[in-house]
């Protein structure tokens, strides 16, 4: 049996873990599922969890019922929209459905057997385009043109060779929509906003950063009607939290902007903590003074705080409590925040 050393936050020290492989009977829409489930034991209390690297219980669950009824995995509703060069806006308005809902199934969520099918259908290019003819007057002229494009002979091939770091920001932010509190995406306004907010804090962790963000995009977005980013947020465990924002970083961080550094504090946690890039890089824009006053006061309204304090005044805010599980938070609660300059 695989014995593995683990921090144990019951006992609150690093404990030798065996790791056992158990089956599980899970129920999913009414019928029982069989899958094998991966956990740490602690040899010492007895205290156990699933080991996501192998997979979570309920996904397994999910992906054994997809596959009981010939549904598609998430990779693949996410490739048959990207194969049209489709946002999951852009899907979402051409099939009659929310990009929230689309996001959930892309992110893991169990689709309907309609939708599936709905979804399914778009792999097929003379469906595309009589799609494109019948509900192309829903989509902006962006989506309309990129669709378009998407279905000339030979496209396929072109996108293949052109593609570029960028092409996943149209997943996820680009045009100006109410997820986004009605902004389009810049990056070069993101890089101004985003080092601002990491010289202002201290300990910007990932977690701390998503929150610094979701603050100054509704306290903006209170006084203005529109964000400062442009960036959507979801409903997390941990609060609400931009799934724009980790792919960001990772560009930003190649393109020298910020550097990520792993710290080890005196609970003996790991953390990774963010900082402008050395040496500091200009900023990339001018910001408003209207922006830079919301700016300055969630760097010293929260920029002390700790990433799990803040993480626990997020759960305070009807953003996060009305909300349910991994949907696209409305900009609409920015009226009832807690604080407000």
């Amino acid at each position: 049996m695989m014995t593995a050393t683990k921090f144990c936050y019951a006992c609150e020290e690093d404990r030798p873990f065996r790791v056992e492989t158990r089956p599980a009977s899970l129920e999913v829409r009414g019928e029982t599922v069989e899958v094998d489930v991966t956990y740490f034991v602690c040899e010492t209390c007895g205290s156990e969890f699933a080991d996501e690297a192998v997979g979570d219980p309920v996904e397994l669950a999910f992906n054994a019922y997809r596959e009981r009824h010939g549904l598609l995995v998430p990779e693949q509703i996410k490739g048959i929209r990207e194969e049209w060069s489709l946002s999951q806006a852009s899907l979402a308005a051409l099939l009659g459905m929310s990009q929230a809902t689309i996001n959930r199934y892309e992110n893991g969520s169990l689709q309907e057997q309609t939708h599936d099918e709905l979804i399914r259908a778009c792999s097929d290019r003379s469906h595309m385009e009589d799609l494109l003819h019948r509900r192309g007057h829903v989509l902006s002229d962006l989506q309309r043109r990129k669709l378009e494009a998407a279905l000339k002979p030979g496209s396929h091939l072109s996108r293949q060779r052109g593609n570029t770091a960028f092409d996943w920001l149209d997943d996820i932010v680009g045009e100006a929509m109410e997820s986004t509190g009605f902004r389009e995406f810049d990056l070069r306004r993101f890089e101004a906003i985003l080092l601002r907010l990491i010289r202002s804090a201290t300990c910007v962790t990932r977690t701390k950063l998503n929150k610094l963000l979701f603050y100054t995009d509704f306290l903006y977005f209170r006084s203005h009607a529109i964000s400062m980013t442009g960036l959507p947020y979801e409903r997390l465990p941990y609060g609400p939290v931009s799934p724009a924002a980790d792919p960001l970083l990772s560009l930003l961080e190649h393109r020298g902007v910020i550097r990520r550094e792993v710290r080890v504090y005196e609970n003996r946690h790991e953390g990774t903590e963010i900082f402008p890039a050395d040496p500091a890089p200009d900023d990339p824009v001018a910001l408003s003074d209207d922006e830079q006053a919301v700016l300055d006061y969630v760097g010293q309204t929260f920029g002390n705080m700790t990433p799990s304090r803040i993480s626990d005044v997020s759960h305070k805010e009807t953003a996060w409590l009305e909300t349910p599980d991994r949907e696209f938070i409305s900009y609409q609660h920015a009226e009832r925040l807690n604080y407000g300059i």
